[in-house]
């Protein structure tokens, strides 16, 4: 075989023999490599020699490959298709990117931007990777970013924590969502109930849709904002009390069949994105609520919208509520005014006719959440009237006309209503200011008027208008937000202890004063249910404390107060209120 030669023309030379009879040589003609690829989709069905599978599988539903194939993998394929058969080869493409560093840079190890799948794995989990690359669109370039992937693992802590909350509530009171189906409850659905039902029914009918257009990171996000905005942010936090009340309270059932039938449904829904940590979920506690007893949810039906549960106007109610919450919190920050503190009034100011009937409609819930005893909607014009029309000197003015004089008018200016000296310039084109028997008129042009806020109000804003927080706190409303931030200390030490939601604690607080020592004992007994306390004792700085597992010393309100906690030794059944 020395010096053999397979180039032109010498290649022509070779001739070999064919098993069929006939004589195998070099063709003349050479097609472009990819035009296997182009034969790809009916060559690997062995067409023509199988014309029956071919029939059955071809044309296929998907080709996927990266943008860099657009000539040699879609086109070639398209092409050679058209030109045997006349038609396409497959029903949709979907094209990806690749995956690049969060700078935009391709990644290397001699670079050290490489970022391995392995390595993201090990730290974090399959679930989380595939749930961070799956919200990113197919097509573009995929910029992966170790502090994203972090947050996704939070976010998937924070599904994991919902299901947990639920769970383990419903688990005590040995909730059965078979007895207690939704229709049975309807009549005690509250409205965040209700809204619940139609945001779940809108999700389904979503990412079904996304998924059928193969939009699949716009079906992870929606599952991810569900589960993380309507569901942890809201509706968890507005049930959670409900799920205190004693086992057999028809408003607490209401809440499980509900939270159950939308958790359910966002398992199956997100089985496909965190296939992993919903199969653990509901291999944990849902595969029993499953017909037959399916075991996995892998094997469960696609969920399918349920359009009696939608209520559109409801939805949109409750956006406007949330707003307002979030407006009211936004106002107490800037005042430094801690939501646990209860204010004697909140007023909605909007001209929308939807906010009033959003305020109207949920008033009990915004009562609570926005933590007030009384919530009102005005207009814009009376919300006006509260404001403060402040009179700043204008110096650059005022000194030319008044000379040595101009700090001593400015001072008195500053004393005045604003809205005396807008009257005025309004009707007489001046105000006249008296001063030591002297008169001094004021142009337009010498002030600035400013709105402002009296000191006891805190603003906030929204879309649909503002909220004003009265911050005149009466004793009564401090003496309640007093007690409620020794109750969230005391629950900060039972999660410290690690106790478990149905165990009960013994504790103490050692109060500094007088009055508020009243004002504990007082609220004894309200303090030991939140708390779940079997014994509590209100103790004076110099009376001894009991031994305890847990010591705190807390500061509420510039006093030092001294609590303990142990669990108790002996257990009884869930305190009922």
């Amino acid at each position: 075989m020395a010096g053999l030669e397979l180039h032109r023309p010498w290649i022509d030379r070779i001739k070999v023999g064919c098993r069929c009879g006939g004589t195998m040589e070099r063709i003349s003609d050479v097609a472009d490599v990819w035009m296997d690829s182009g034969a790809a989709s009916f060559a690997t069905l062995h067409y023509p020699a199988d014309k029956e599978g071919f029939d059955y599988w071809w044309p296929v539903d998907l080709v996927l490959e990266g943008h860099d194939q657009t000539r040699g993998w879609f086109y070639n394929q398209l092409g050679s298709s058209v030109l045997v058969f006349n038609k396409s080869p497959f029903r949709a493409v979907l094209m990806h990117g690749h995956t690049l560093d969060p700078e935009g840079e391709k990644m290397s190890k001699s670079r050290g931007n490489f970022a391995s799948p392995a390595d993201v794995i090990g730290k974090y989990g399959r679930d989380a990777l595939r749930f961070y690359t799956l919200q990113a669109t197919v097509w573009e370039d995929f910029r992966f970013s170790w502090n994203t992937i972090e947050a996704t693992a939070r976010d998937l802590q924070v599904i994991w924590n919902v299901f947990a909350f639920a769970t383990l509530y419903m688990s005590l009171d040995k909730f059965d969502p078979g007895k207690w189906p939704l229709g049975r409850l309807s009549r005690f659905y509250r409205g965040e109930d209700k809204w619940l039902l139609s945001r779940t029914e809108r999700l389904i009918n979503r990412v079904t849709e996304h998924n059928e257009r193969m939009e699949f990171h716009l079906s992870a996000r929606a599952l991810k904002e569900f589960v993380i905005e309507d569901l942890s942010h809201w509706y968890v936090r507005l049930v959670r009390r409900r799920f205190w009340l004693e086992r057999e309270s028809k408003d607490k059932l209401a809440a499980y069949a509900v939270l159950t039938y939308t958790l359910e449904r966002w398992l199956k829904l997100a089985a496909p994105v965190v296939p992993f940590v919903t199969e653990k979920i509901y291999m944990e506690s849902f595969r029993g609520m499953q017909p037959k007893g399916l075991d996995s949810v892998h094997m469960t039906s696609w969920p399918r919208q349920d359009r009696r549960w939608i209520n559109k106007t409801l939805e949109n109610e409750m956006r406007i509520a949330q707003h307002i919450s979030e407006a009211t919190a936004s106002a107490r920050q800037s005042k430094k005014i801690k939501l646990r503190q209860p204010v004697s009034e909140i007023m909605v100011v909007s001209d929308e006719p939807t906010v009033k009937r959003a305020v109207k409609a949920l008033s009990e819930l915004l009562l609570q959440q926005a933590n007030t005893k009384r919530l009102r909607v005005v207009t814009v014009t009376e919300g006006e009237r509260l404001k403060k029309l402040v009179v700043e000197p204008n110096y650059k003015n005022l000194g030319p006309a008044f000379r040595g004089e101009a700090d001593q008018v400015a001072k008195i200016l500053r004393t005045y209503d604003g809205r005396d000296l807008l009257q005025a310039f309004k009707n007489e084109g001046h105000f006249l200011l008296k001063l030591d028997k002297k008169d001094y008129k004021i142009t337009r042009d010498m002030v600035t008027l400013k709105e402002e806020m009296p000191d006891n109000y805190a603003v906030g804003s929204f879309s649909e208008g503002r909220v004003y927080v009265d911050l005149t706190i009466p004793e009564d409303l401090v003496r309640e937000g007093f007690v409620r931030d020794v109750i969230r200390r005391l629950q900060e030490m039972r999660k410290r202890l690690d106790l478990p939601v149905d165990a009960f604690a013994d504790a103490y607080v050692s109060v500094p004063d007088a009055e508020r020592l009243g004002w504990l004992e007082d609220e004894r007994d309200t303090v030991s249910e939140e708390v779940r306390a079997k014994a509590l004792l209100v103790l004076r700085p110099d009376q001894p404390s009991p031994k305890a597992m847990l010591e705190e010393d807390w500061e509420i309100g510039g006093h030092r107060f001294r609590m303990g906690m142990s669990r108790a030794e002996k257990e009884s059944q869930i305190v009922q209120v």
